[in-house]
């Protein structure tokens, strides 16, 4: 039984991160759970406690099930139909369609006509989702789908000879690292107006807290406790963790999901507009806040007058900053607030409820070119089988055996661990493993390992600049990289990636280069998005700004280990010690995408629970160019998969960032 000061937070939590409805599924829950739902204010789709899912409707169609159909749905209308939050009767769950289930429809609608009845299992369509001539029975209220193509829900929104609202009972399967392009569903439900919901599968995690032999925690899942017929980890699904603990994804639904929209209108750098997506509250709730960055970093803020503006009205409104000394290479971003003015039941005052952050528009010219002449002086020579390079307070070695990048010493300090080297793989998520992307892409796995070094060639550009070029061959003998390492008298080292693949070659998970440096660089500051994990396909929920943390506290563990901690759209990112020294990694063409793991990527890979993860010395650093979405429109088919334009087809590649020494 679930306690009731866990259900009281749950409702806390699905408000504070702007979620207002839920469904029972798949079955009545607690009637103490909707009391609460009550007195929160949730629209609740009541479920009755039926699901046939292994026979389909067979039962369904079968008379002599008739009363037993029935019995359910009474059982609930009568038992819950003082409850307001109760809007919908749900006839079940995937257990096909037949007449016991109109017959409880039949019922539930000649007892109780002030409410809606829903059932998803109530349709029929082809193999294709096609929606052409195949409307769904009669005695449902409206068209409910899981799982279906968005683009197959928009038609249904708009099919002409339909009148009934359209909603997803589950969608977003959130299993693991999950929800990519989650922002898709929300601009589809907003821009149609019979589209009026969706609930993500689901809320929690369903794990158990274990301790091992040696005392380590761990979430434990299917197949943990001697059971033979499980669904593994398949329990794992929720957008928090099971001790109700938010994961990164909160806070991606928490803004996509937002009550307020806002929006920068072209040709003014100050003027938003405003709409509100409440359904019966004007803004007058909501305190106003703004602040305006460079480069990460504050300087203006102020607050605005509140509004009334209606429930889905909107109105512009001028945010009253002065335009700031623009300097060269900066840019600028703007974020408005909007907090709760007084306390509720579910948060108090202060509580963050919607927010958006904008790019400036400024004319910003471009940074000035580096002054070489200033850094010091440069030398090169070759040593054993390294060529190395040196300068005042700096040396590093590439191997001429791999043309890699295999120590940096600042200081007489070693930074580097393992060599930076290409990488076109990452540690499998949930989604990976259902979209079955090992299938598909596993030639990538070990493609950074299986390089053929063709050709290196060092050269003195100045005194105080060396250059070394690689080039190499990939195993598949159709794809092609060269990389070349300019280094600098201040111990700078500009990398610059051009990858090549050629032919009918599958979708590369992973474009970038992988080292690890010393478990003591443990102190990670960045400026970009922040401050949860961020993917190529979901990042809204995340600012622009400069952040810290720590690289092995903070690493996010997801229930069984997996692709974690990525950070999407980085301009640099610092990795110190406890005395402040270590390296700057800094994008020079575009942003990167980075991640720091206190794991190896095959300690990821291959852990089924976080107490299997090794105590390492070392931080594996990923500098990316480009890693693909993590997808999740399910978890067990190929719609598995990140959407297209999130997947790295096969082409041509390049980027170029820079190892800076910080030195303390």
């Amino acid at each position: 039984m679930v306690p009731e000061e866990t259900m009281i937070k749950d409702a806390h939590l699905l408000k504070q991160f702007n979620i207002n409805a839920v469904r029972t599924s798949h079955y009545p829950n607690d009637p103490r759970w909707l009391e609460i739902c009550d007195e929160y204010g949730f629209y609740i789709i009541d479920e009755a406690n039926l699901e046939t899912h292994g026979i389909g409707g067979l039962l369904s169609n079968d008379s002599d099930w008739t009363g037993a159909f029935l019995e359910r749905a009474q059982r609930m209308v009568e038992r819950d139909k003082n409850h307001p939050s109760v809007v919908f009767w749900s006839l079940g769950n995937e257990s096909g369609n037949g007449p016991n289930h109109a017959a409880m429809a039949g019922w539930v609608k000649e007892y109780d006509n002030t409410r809606f009845v829903h059932y998803e299992g109530a349709q029929t369509r082809d193999e294709n989702y096609n929606t052409d001539n195949l409307l769904d029975p009669p005695y449902v209220d409206m068209i409910s789908r899981m799982y279906n193509p968005l683009e197959v829900m928009v038609k249904w929104a708009n099919h002409p000879d339909e009148t009934r609202p359209v909603l997803y009972c589950e969608y977003a399967h959130a299993m693991g690292n999950s929800l990519g392009n989650f922002y898709k569903f929300w601009h589809a439900i907003r821009s149609n107006k019979r589209f009026i919901g969706a609930f993500i599968w689901d809320w929690t995690d369903q794990g158990i807290l274990q301790k091992d032999e040696s005392g380590r925690e761990y979430w434990a899942y299917g197949g943990d406790f001697g059971d033979s017929i499980n669904s593994s980890n398949f329990c794992m699904n929720g957008i928090i963790n099971a001790d109700q603990t938010p994961k990164p994804v909160t806070w991606e639904v928490k803004k996509i999901q937002q009550p307020v929209a806002m929006e920068l209108l072209n040709g003014s750098p100050n003027t938003v507009r405003i709409t509100n997506w409440h359904h019966f509250s004007d803004l007058s709730r909501y305190d106003i806040s703004w602040n305006l960055i460079e480069n990460g970093k504050q300087i203006q803020k102020g607050y605005l007058a509140s509004l009334a503006t209606n429930p889905g009205d909107s109105e512009n409104i001028i945010i009253p900053f002065k335009e700031p000394d623009i300097k060269p290479g900066a840019e600028y971003h703007l974020t408005i607030s909007f907090s709760l003015n007084k306390d509720f039941p579910w948060a108090l005052k202060g509580h963050e409820v919607a927010w958006e952050q904008f790019k400036l528009p400024f004319n910003v010219p471009p940074a000035p070119p580096m002054d070489l002449s200033n850094l010091g002086g440069v030398s090169k020579e070759e040593k054993g089988g390294f060529i190395q390079v040196s300068g005042t307070g700096f040396s590093l070695l590439v191997s001429k055996s791999n043309g890699l990048l295999s120590s940096y010493m600042l200081e007489d300090q070693e930074i580097i661990k393992s060599p930076l080297k290409p990488n076109f793989w990452r540690p499998l998520t949930d989604n990976d493993i259902g979209g079955r992307m090992p299938d598909r892409s596993g030639i990538w796995k070990n493609a950074g390992d299986d390089l053929e070094l063709t050709s290196l060639e060092s050269t003195t550009i100045s005194p105080n600049e060396v250059r070394i070029h690689s080039s190499y061959k990939l195993s598949d003998d159709k794809s092609s990289l060269k990389m070349t390492y300019t280094v600098h008298g201040d111990g700078s080292i500009v990398v610059a990636y051009e990858f090549t693949s050629g032919g009918n070659v599958p979708n590369i998970p992973r474009i970038g280069m992988q080292m690890q440096i010393d478990e003591e660089f443990d102190n990670m500051e960045w400026y970009g998005l922040g401050p949860h994990e961020t993917y190529w396909d979901r990042n809204m929920g995340s600012a622009v700004g400069i952040y810290k943390s720590s690289v092995k506290n903070d690493f996010f563990q997801y229930a069984r280990p997996q692709e974690s901690n990525n950070h999407w759209s980085t301009r640099w990112v610092k990795l110190t010690n406890g005395e402040g020294s270590g390296i700057m990694i800094k994008g020079n063409t575009n942003t990167l995408s980075f991640s720091a793991w206190p794991y190896s990527m095959s300690d990821l890979e291959t852990a089924k629970h976080i107490n299997e993860l090794p105590d390492r010395d070392f931080i594996t650093l990923n500098i990316d160019h480009l890693q693909m979405g993590v997808g999740g429109d399910n978890s067990w088919t190929e719609r598995a998969r990140p959407h297209e334009e999130y997947r790295i087809p096969a082409g041509s590649y390049s980027y170029s960032f820079e190892i800076k020494p910080i030195i303390e």
